[in-house]
């Protein structure tokens, strides 16, 4: 059942003009860290709520056991209805392909890859814009047929998901084509937040972790917050569509969301230079990125402005109608850049591990062009600020495969002591740093051209 929040703490608070600080703020006093991958989850849930099955957003949270992905999730869950969520992960294909509960969903909020049925995992890498949604057909009883059966198409509607994924996993990596349609977000931990979440787990609240890039607060009362949250989300129009059994009853069938949102020109412009335009995976993230965007138009629904669009009436249709769509502004636009150390992990394959070892490499290559650092010097590194590291064998694997990717420049056996060592150097390439890249000021002026 949908769980009931009291009229009166709804009342009592009055949401900012970005939202998306109220969600922080709320994210924060139940998980320490972790605001960005938290942000940009919620974003990714809230496409149910979009109009069509473009606006939709797969999600992958990958980290170590007790990284915080689980709690992640379980936080953001706490802000959807039930009604609105699919939550079972030990169901079969066929489960889902019986019961309509998935079809009323606006939203999948799944648990550990390893949980999930392997049936499952094709649903989902169907359930995307690209795909449309599962089909397969079944046999089953028909007297007229021969052989006594015949086949029936039975599916399940597209909707987004979000499904979390240990390194230690058993079942030896993600799938690759269902890894390609999610945003990947990349969950560890420094020495502050485990000593942070180690203090949470000792009853305390309140919370002070101050570190030379912030100062924050975690751990407190957001009971009344939650329910302003979740009240939000009720308020979203949603569509439902009906369908005739074969006695010729009307049943519900699915639902969908209600709301489009425009995005206007210039925001490709605001974007552009965060993408890795020597990729062909780019093309698959631009469509990531934009629909985050959408979520944070929808999450400040009221606060935005509108315009009329024209839509299909339906996928099988040339008739349209016209519908108030939810204009992108651009405080939707620095919602989500904001997170743009965590997006790199989808944009560049840039995760936080990799970001961390770029960092080493030009804090320990000599100054001379003609030598570089190699994976001991990394490795103390690593250790000297206290970020953790895997084994040296698999910071060895990432070095490659940063030289593969052109960050670095590696030269084999000419390095260390006895000459044995690979040496690897910074590459001239884009800068990793968030603070770096180049990013379009964004000043539209109301017009489309801008």
């Amino acid at each position: 059942a949908d769980l009931t929040d009291d009229a009166d703490d709804v009342a009592d608070v009055e949401l900012s003009e970005n939202v998306a600080r109220d969600f922080i703020e709320y994210f924060r006093g139940e998980v320490v860290g972790h605001e960005q991958n938290g942000l940009l989850m919620y974003f990714s849930v809230l496409s149910g709520w979009g109009y069509d099955e473009d606006f939709h957003t797969n999600c992958m949270g990958m980290g170590p056991p007790g990284s915080g992905k689980s709690l992640t999730k379980n936080t953001i869950r706490n802000l959807i209805d039930d009604t609105d969520s699919y939550t079972k992960t030990d169901a079969t294909s066929n489960a889902i392909l019986d019961s309509r509960e998935w079809d009323l969903s606006l939203v999948a909020i799944l648990d550990e890859y390893d949980k999930v049925n392997r049936d499952i995992i094709e649903v989902l890498k169907s359930s995307n814009s690209e795909d449309g949604g599962y089909a397969k057909d079944r046999n089953v009883e028909d007297p007229d047929a021969r052989g006594g059966y015949s086949p029936t198409e039975i599916s399940a509607d597209a909707i987004p998901w979000v499904l979390l994924y240990a390194p230690s996993s058993k079942k030896g990596g993600v799938n690759d084509e269902l890894e390609d349609r999610a945003l990947i977000l990349y969950f560890s931990n420094d020495k502050f937040t485990r000593r942070g979440i180690g203090r949470k787990e000792f009853g305390h609240e309140s919370i002070d972790i101050a570190t030379e890039e912030h100062d924050y607060e975690y751990i407190y009362d957001t009971h009344a917050l939650a329910a302003s949250l979740r009240q939000r989300v009720r308020q979203l129009p949603t569509e439902t569509h009906y369908e005739e059994d074969e006695d010729g009853d009307e049943f519900l069938a699915s639902r969908t969301g209600g709301t489009p949102v425009y995005v206007p020109r210039w925001v490709w412009y605001a974007c552009e230079p965060i993408f890795n335009l020597d990729e062909d995976e780019t093309n698959r993230v631009y469509g990531i990125v934009v629909n985050l965007i959408k979520g944070s138009a929808l999450l400040n629904h009221d606060r935005r402005n509108t315009r009329d669009v024209e839509v299909y009436v339906d996928a099988d249709s040339t008739d349209t109608e016209t519908k108030e769509a939810v204009v992108v502004s651009p405080q939707d636009v620095a919602n989500v850049l904001s997170c743009l150390p965590t997006l790199l992990s989808t944009t560049h394959q840039l995760t936080p591990l990799k970001r961390h070892l770029l960092d080493a490499v030009k804090a320990t290559e000599p100054a001379t062009d003609a030598d570089g650092t190699t994976v001991s010097k990394v490795q103390s590194w690593l250790k000297q600020n206290d970020i953790p590291h895997p084994s040296r064998s698999t910071l060895k694997s990432r070095l490659d495969e940063l030289d593969e990717d052109y960050y670095l420049n590696k030269w084999k056996s000419v390095a260390g002591k006895n000459g044995q060592a690979d040496a690897y150097k910074i590459a001239n390439r884009v800068h990793w740093k968030s603070h770096e890249p180049t990013i379009c000021k964004i000043r539209p002026t109301g017009t489309e051209s801008s």
